[in-house]
């Protein structure tokens, strides 16, 4: 699987509906808390494992609901997620189905001691998330 491959599985990941994924652990995520807050949004910690060679995102979830299989395999890290919770809440008193850009990644630094192949492909999988999808843009 090549870089561009491992970014497009990563980023169907963070957007999944099905347990495992990004948005399914932030939707049930306490915002501010040790998250705090960015630019006036509050913050949400999304934990994930990943593959420390390919930079390949395995699972979201917090560490005592990782699956044994994905927490022995893979190494844990945390993005920094900004959400919008107003504009969630006046869609919802509109009767307006969610929108699809509601999380914006604000803080993420690969760790150290991992391929740099992996640090390169989890960069650039935040940048895409955040052009893609993320609330801040522009």
């Amino acid at each position: 699987m090549d870089a561009n491959e491992i970014v497009e599985e990563n980023l169907r990941l963070m957007k999944s509906k099905a347990r495992g994924g990004m948005e399914v652990l932030l939707a049930k995520e306490s915002m501010g808390g040790t998250a705090g807050r960015f630019q006036g949004y509050s913050c949400a910690g999304a934990n994930f494992h990943y593959d420390s060679q390919s930079g390949r995102i395995l699972y979201f979830e917090n560490l005592q609901d990782v699956p044994p299989e994905i927490r022995n395999r893979g190494r844990e890290s945390i993005f920094k997620v900004a959400v919008n919770i107003a504009a969630a809440a006046e869609r919802a008193r509109a009767g307006k189905p969610p929108v699809d850009d509601l999380y914006h990644i604000v803080e993420y630094e690969p760790p150290s001691g991992i391929h740099p192949d992996a640090q390169e492909i989890l960069r650039r999988t935040v940048s895409e998330y955040n052009r893609r999808f993320g609330f801040l843009r522009g």
